[in-house]
């Protein structure tokens, strides 16, 4: 799967919305392009979130907008 490479941060973790909060997850990281990075190991239903996210944690309530 394809991703903006901002939506990743400490190197390897997205976070997911799940039931309406946050869950941090760590991917596998298979190829990094100049704005956007390959990687594995989520789901392809997940939902990720590509936008940088400041001073949040797991389990933070969300709403997600299409």
């Amino acid at each position: 799967m394809e991703i903006p490479r901002n939506a990743v941060f400490n190197s390897t973790n997205v976070f997911l919305v799940s039931k309406g909060k946050l869950k941090q997850e760590n991917i596998n990281i298979v190829r990094v392009g100049e704005k956007t990075l390959f990687f594995n190991g989520l789901n392809e239903q997940d939902t990720i979130v590509v936008e940088p996210l400041i001073n949040t944690s797991e389990s933070t309530s969300v709403k997600v907008i299409d």
